[in-house]
């Protein structure tokens, strides 16, 4: 399962082609910015998830951590994908 903890409602979630898509709505005033941390669990041992383009301008940053661990930091300009 996935959650967005302190979000109220989702925008979307379900399958987007071969995808899966959780998405919650966000409203950022002009010149400030805004967190939004999903949580899921992934199955299997061995995997890869990819965070597709937010065709966004400017993009949008990325920051993947396991616990107190940053394994990543990124802007979604591009595709980026981890394996494991």
């Amino acid at each position: 399962g996935a959650a967005a903890p302190g979000a109220r409602t989702l925008e979307a979630a379900g399958p987007d082609g071969s995808a899966q898509v959780l998405a919650v709505p966000v409203a950022v005033p002009d010149g400030r910015s805004a967190t939004v941390t999903f949580r899921f669990t992934l199955p299997g041992r061995r995997g890869t998830l990819t965070v597709e383009p937010s065709a966004r301008l400017p993009a949008s940053a990325w920051d993947v951590s396991e616990g107190p661990h940053r394994l990543a930091r990124f802007t979604d300009s591009r595709a980026h994908a981890f394996s494991w």
